[in-house]
């Protein structure tokens, strides 16, 4: 009676584990847009469009923050980490396998996100082609799946809807880029203040800016790095 118990036991506890490994289920596997066009155009029926909510990368980050998101669709501005070629063997056993998909990765310090596309949604070819560096901004909407053991550390698997490059949603319109004029005022030789306005261009681009009554002086130099 005991071993029995013990049998019991053990099956429910593998079987626990057996679901936990399975990364994405079949609902959460990602579609092709156009497959997803088409099924609709075959039935008659004008498809609903998907509802994603908009998450952080923060709150992604967080193990147990995903968790509980998981199975919610959302969508989130993110950064690329790198593309992924080894697949996690819980995604191999899934279906999840490089002849089907698209893999990346979003760094561990920010959503900590393992990203699947489907190698015929037509996001995959304009991301290859782009080739982003690590770093670059990417806005990416899809299903929360399964945290898993990979890469000697956790990620969470997000099953990729759409990714397109940018912080910008796709068919969102390109927020407007102004300039920003910086005044700076400092004392000139004779002790009247000197005004002098620059105009930035690019956010987050380190300006050299130099004393404009005594230029030669390299102690005067000042930089200045704007945030817009």
């Amino acid at each position: 009676m005991i071993r029995t118990r013990t049998r019991v036991i053990l099956g429910m506890v593998l079987g626990s584990a057996l679901v936990t490994g399975t990364i994405l289920a079949q609902g959460d596997q990602p579609a092709s847009p156009t497959t997803a066009a088409a099924a609709g155009a075959a039935s008659g029926e004008r498809p609903a469009p998907e509802v994603y909510s908009p998450v952080t990368a923060g709150t992604l980050g967080i193990a147990s923050s995903a968790q509980r998101l998981r199975g919610a669709r959302v969508e989130v501005q993110d950064t690329f980490y790198g593309e992924v070629a080894d697949f996690p063997a819980d995604a191999v056993s899934a279906g999840i396998t490089p002849d089907k998909y698209y893999a990346f990765r979003t760094p561990r310090d920010g959503s900590d996100l393992l990203c699947f596309v489907p190698l015929d949604n037509p996001d995959v070819a304009t991301l290859k082609a782009a080739g982003p560096p690590r770093g670059a901004e990417i806005f990416i909407m899809g299903r929360v799946g399964n945290r898993v053991f990979f890469q000697d550390g956790g990620a969470t698997t997000f099953a990729v809807d759409r990714v397109v490059l940018g912080h910008e949603g796709p068919g969102s319109k390109p927020a407007e880029r102004k300039s920003v004029v910086v005044t700076i005022e400092r004392y000139g030789r004779t002790g009247t203040i000197v005004k002098q306005d620059y105009t930035i261009e690019k956010p987050g681009q380190r300006y050299l800016i130099h004393d404009a009554a005594d230029p030669q002086n390299a102690m005067k130099d000042i930089y200045i790095t704007v945030q817009f």
